[in-house]
């Protein structure tokens, strides 16, 4: 077991080391992403920002419907993120408009952890995301 990371430093104006681990569905980021959530760091999630940027009445849901129409929504008016994937990730220029609503979104909840974090003092912040530069 590793100890806990600590000793932050005394100046006030000290940011967490930003740390981004990227890589394919499968490649082993929850694991090294909760080994290092172990040992004193907050791991931000992207996966999870882009769900609660797109959970319903966000503001992201009117605009993936305009964009996409109801076919991407379900009888209770949430969205089908099954039938969404299904339409994106067979059609790049779907996929592209899509990154161009939600990562926006994801990025200022991304931020706003960070900023928690900071005022948090932890040592680090780890991001976890398929993409991190996109």
């Amino acid at each position: 077991m590793i100890p806990p990371i600590s000793g932050w430093p005394a100046d006030d104006e000290s940011r967490p080391v930003l740390i981004g681990l990227t890589g394919p569905i499968g490649c082993g980021k929850s694991t090294v992403a909760g080994l290092l959530g172990d040992i004193g760091g907050t791991v931000i999630d992207a996966d999870d920002l882009a769900r609660e940027a797109t959970a319903p009445h966000s503001p992201a849901l009117p605009e993936i419907r305009r964009r996409f129409g109801e076919r991407v929504f379900d009888a209770d008016g949430a969205l089908d993120r099954q039938a969404l994937a299904t339409l994106v990730f067979s059609d790049a220029d779907a996929l592209a408009h899509l990154e161009r609503i939600v990562h926006p979104r994801v990025r200022v909840l991304v931020e706003e952890a960070v900023e928690r974090a900071t005022r948090d003092r932890v040592p680090f912040v780890v991001i976890e995301a398929i993409k991190l530069v996109e």
